[in-house]
């Protein structure tokens, strides 16, 4: 006797790109780095237009190194389903803004310029800071805050990509390798007026660490390698 009981069968979760884990899983380390590396550009280029809006004037970073590194994609609640810390990540990225302006009327001007265009926007208050926040999420899943920080009368812009299926062990130590080496080559996203002691440097809109390259380690030596811990585990954004 044929079952109708209506139970069609199991659609595997897709993550924001469409993609299935299975589908993830066929690809090898190298395409799954390389799609990383887009997803972490698109982030950037979003959030560099964002930061245009605001101010095209200095924006603060907090050292850039654990930017290109993902986090767990599932410590966001948009995560798909099955996603663990394990096979899942996500990107993030943060910017300081110092300003004479009335940063409640930035904020409540950029909420209305955020809701045209489409964006699902929520204003949240800081218990820690008695401060205000709008948060955005926008229909393909990035997701960005603007704060306000009235005890260093500055604007905190931060924004976080889109979660994908893929392993993050691996991408995250295949990141780290190839930085290293180009760091210990000097192609280390520097600059002059980077704080020895913050690690914060002063950067434009948009402007951002290029995620290391797949061949660097053919191009250079692999980096000394080191007891301590690396930077980007303990950099708090």
């Amino acid at each position: 006797m044929s079952d109708h009981s209506g139970a069609g069968p199991e659609v595997a979760a897709e993550d924001a790109a469409g993609a299935s884990l299975d589908e993830v899983e066929q690809m090898d380390l190298k395409q799954q780095y390389q799609a990383a590396g887009d997803r972490y550009v698109q982030l950037n280029e979003l959030f560099g237009e964002l930061q245009a809006e605001i101010s095209d004037g200095a924006w603060i970073d907090n050292g850039g190194r654990s930017e290109i590194v993902p986090g767990q994609g599932n410590s966001l609640g948009r995560a798909p389903e099955g996603a663990t810390g394990d096979n899942t990540y996500f990107f993030k990225v943060a910017r300081w803004h110092a300003t004479d302006q009335d940063l409640r009327a930035v904020l409540d001007e950029f909420a209305a310029s955020w809701q045209e265009r489409g964006w699902e926007v929520r204003g949240q208050g800081n218990g820690a800071h008695v401060d205000i926040r709008i948060t955005a999420l926008t229909p393909d899943g990035y997701w960005f805050a603007l704060e306000e920080d009235t005890k260093n009368q500055r604007l905190v812009l931060r924004g976080q990509s889109p979660v994908f299926w893929g392993p993050l062990d691996a991408i995250q130590e295949a990141i780290v390798e190839r930085a290293d080496v180009e760091d210990a080559a000097g192609q280390t996203w520097d600059t002059t007026d980077r704080d020895d002691e913050t690690g914060q440097a002063t950067r434009e809109p948009g402007e951002h660490r290029p995620f290391p390259e797949w061949n660097a380690l053919e191009h250079h030596s692999p980096a000394p390698t080191s007891d301590s811990t690396p930077e980007w585990k303990t950099r708090d954004q």
